[in-house]
């Protein structure tokens, strides 16, 4: 992922005046940012949509792990 993504995994503290970034993250954070995977979860969702979503993420995880 990168920046623009529509993912951000860092938290922000606003209240103390620290707000870690990207190069400041807590472990557990960083590696859950760097091996995690966001999927859409609506009730709206048909289930053509989650198919098709099945099938990329398929392709995807196919397509990286060669």
């Amino acid at each position: 992922m990168t920046e623009g993504d529509g993912f951000c995994d860092f938290a922000q503290n606003d209240g103390s005046g620290w707000l870690p970034g990207p190069d400041n993250r807590l472990p557990v954070a960083k590696e859950l940012g760097e091996t995690s995977l966001m999927l859409l979860v609506h009730p709206t969702l048909t289930a053509q949509n989650i198919e098709d979503t099945i099938s990329v993420v398929k392709a995807v995880v196919a397509r990286a792990t060669r």
